[in-house]
């Protein structure tokens, strides 16, 4: 396990070096994503004070701070009005999880081509004698086969790494 653990930490920085923008991209989206499923899950507080007692006769601390923000904005209490803050923090939330992914993936196809580049470059700065030798069988699932499997573990690590985040 600590190997496995020392593998994950050493391709989470080689992840950090050659895509930083994108691994900044993603976790400031993943701050962003905690605070609306925080936000989301604390809405159902004041909707279910509100289903447990419509009139909100006795409603909790929390409940009391989003009925002054309702008084504030001038917004009329109702089940739909609070079922619709929930609501929207979903759709943020799902909004939110779609640029993760693509940020995700994004981190795992500039990998996929730096790894083609450079292996490519080695290639072609090769002597002819390496040509002579080499099984181009070989040579193409190393292009095309293990760089994408390559490129899928990254993928699943910085997934792995966003799901960790999250949780």
């Amino acid at each position: 396990k600590i190997k496995m653990i020392k593998s994950i930490n050493r391709v989470l920085k080689i992840i950090i070096i050659k895509s930083p923008k994108n691994f900044a991209l993603m976790c400031v989206l993943l701050g962003i994503e905690f605070l609306v499923i925080t936000l989301s899950v604390f809405s159902l507080i004041p909707l279910a004070d509100y289903i447990l007692d419509s009139e909100l006769n006795k409603p909790s601390k929390f409940s009391n701070y989003i009925l002054n923000f309702y008084d504030f904005l001038n917004i009329k209490i109702s089940f739909m009005s609070l079922g619709a803050i929930f609501i929207l923090g979903q759709l943020l939330r799902g909004m939110i999880t779609s640029l993760i992914n693509y940020s995700i993936l994004k981190i795992k196809y500039e990998f996929t081509k730096k790894i083609n580049s450079d292996a490519l470059n080695s290639i072609l700065d090769s002597k002819w004698n390496f040509f002579a030798r080499s099984n181009y069988g070989r040579m193409i699932n190393t292009f095309t086969k293990e760089i994408d499997s390559v490129g899928t573990i990254i993928g699943y690590i910085a997934r792995s790494f966003a799901s960790f985040v999250q949780l």
